[in-house]
């Protein structure tokens, strides 16, 4: 039988919120670990973001490190990535953040995280995405 990778939201705070209380500003931090088979992890639905704005992702490998040139995209449900291909061809030693200039808002649909390109037996790594409301 394959040993399957994972992925996992680890947290999922509330950093800021407005002058009526609601939440403004969110953190969702993710961790994955690829499958001991073949590096392979599988897709992560994120739920209850509807509406929201990406604002800033950040990008941590873990150890063992994963395959040079990895790709993460935050995957629409018309299949588009909200990050605008600014996870891809990730370093497998440096740490990255990403100011999402494109202000993708999350539609009705919501978003999945996608992990391709890792073949390194159970590769590690954080993803960290900070969305906020229309200000």
């Amino acid at each position: 039988m394959a040993a399957l990778g994972t992925i996992s939201i680890v947290s999922n705070n509330v950093l800021l919120r407005d002058a009526s209380g609601r939440p403004a500003v969110r953190e969702i931090k993710i961790a994955w670990v690829g499958s001991a088979d073949d590096g392979s992890v599988p897709v992560l639905p994120i739920p209850g973001c509807v509406g929201l704005i990406l604002d800033q992702l950040v990008v941590k490998p873990g150890t063992p490190n994963p395959t040079a040139a990895y790709d993460i995209a935050l995957t629409d449900a018309d299949a588009g990535d909200l990050a605008a291909a600014a996870l891809a061809n990730l370093s497998a030693t440096v740490p990255l953040t990403v100011v999402v200039t494109n202000r993708a808002r999350i539609g009705s649909g919501g978003f999945s995280v996608t992990i391709t390109g890792n073949a390194v037996h159970s590769a590690e790594g954080i993803l960290k995405i900070f969305l906020s409301k229309e200000r």
